[in-house]
C-alpha cells in the first residue's frame, strides 16, 4: 500500500509540475495592445476582458468567451483576440483556467454570461483553442442558453454530440497543424450540427499560431509570420458566414455571408 501511495504522490507531483510549465505569451503588454487596436483591456482573477471602444454603441452587442488551450497561459491569446475585438466591435473574455487546463473550469462561462447579459438581444459566442475548444463544446452540450448562438473551434473538436443543438459552429483548422489538423479531427464532424457548421482550413497555419506563444511541442513550423497569422485569423472569423448553401463537409463548397458583421 505504501508503494502504491508513493507512486500516486509522484504522479501527482509530475502532473502539477507539467501543468504549471505552461506556454507563455509574447512580451507585449495591455498598454501596447491598446495603442495598436481600438480596445480597452481589463484583468481580474477570473478572466481578461477585451472590449472594443465602440462596443457600447453597437446595434447588437456580441460577446465572445474564449477558453485557452491546454497548458497555454491566457495572455498568449491577447494579441490575436485584441485584433478581433477591435475589428469586429466585440467584447471578449479570455477565461483563466486552474493549472492552465480548461477541463477544471468547464462552466467558467456561466457566471460571465449571467453577470454581463443586459438585454435579450445580446449575442454570445463561446469557443476556444485545442483543449479549450473541446471544453467550450462540453459547456455548450451541458447548457441551454438562448443567447448563446455560436461555437468557435480553433484546432479543436467536440467529443460530446451537439448535432441537435440550435447553435452555429465555425471549425477553424490549420493546414500545417500536426496536433489537431482537419485530417486528425474529421472523425468528430458528425457530432456537429450538419446544416449549421462551417469548416475552414487556413493555408500555412499551424496549431500554435492561434496564440502567440511560440512553437508547441509536436507541432509543424508555420509558413505565416505571427503578424500575418493574426490577420488571417481575424479575416477568417469575419468572412465566414452563418447562412450555408450546401451540406458538403468541404469548406470550399459553401457560399459565405458574414458571421460577425
Amino acid at each position: 500500500l505504501l508503494a502504491i501511495f508513493s507512486i500516486i504522490i509522484i504522479l501527482t507531483i509530475i502532473f502539477i509540475l507539467r501543468a504549471n510549465s505552461s506556454y507563455k505569451g509574447s512580451d507585449v503588454t495591455s498598454e501596447d495592445l491598446q495603442s495598436m487596436f481600438p480596445v480597452q483591456i481589463e484583468e481580474n482573477d477570473q478572466y481578461i476582458k477585451i472590449v472594443s471602444n465602440d462596443f457600447l454603441n453597437a446595434a447588437t452587442r456580441r460577446s465572445f468567451i474564449f477558453y485557452p488551450g491546454g497548458r497555454v497561459d491566457a495572455k498568449a491569446y491577447l494579441t490575436n483576440l485584441s485584433r478581433i475585438a477591435g475589428g469586429n466591435t466585440m467584447r471578449i473574455y479570455i477565461v483563466k483556467m486552474p493549472l492552465n487546463l480548461a477541463v477544471f473550469n468547464i462552466n467558467g462561462a456561466k457566471n460571465i454570461m449571467d453577470e454581463n447579459t443586459t438585454d435579450e438581444s445580446d449575442i454570445w459566442l463561446i469557443g476556444g483553442h485545442s483543449l479549450g475548444g473541446s471544453m467550450a463544446c462540453e459547456f455548450t452540450s451541458q447548457n441551454d442558453i438562448p443567447n448563446l448562438k455560436y461555437l468557435i473551434l480553433m484546432g479543436s473538436y467536440c467529443s460530446s454530440d451537439i448535432s441537435k443543438k440550435d447553435i452555429k459552429v465555425l471549425s477553424i483548422t490549420g493546414e500545417l497543424d500536426a496536433l489537431a489538423g482537419r485530417e486528425k479531427i474529421k472523425q468528430y464532424d458528425n457530432k456537429l450540427p450538419t446544416d449549421k457548421t462551417v469548416f475552414k482550413d487556413i493555408k500555412g497555419f499551424n496549431h500554435s499560431e492561434f496564440g502567440t506563444y511560440g512553437l508547441q511541442e509536436g507541432d509543424n513550423k508555420p509558413n505565416l509570420s505571427v503578424e500575418d497569422s493574426s490577420k488571417e485569423l481575424n479575416t477568417t472569423r469575419k468572412s465566414i458566414g452563418n447562412v450555408l448553401a450546401g451540406r458538403s463537409k468541404s469548406a470550399g463548397s459553401y457560399k459565405w455571408v458574414y458571421l460577425l458583421t
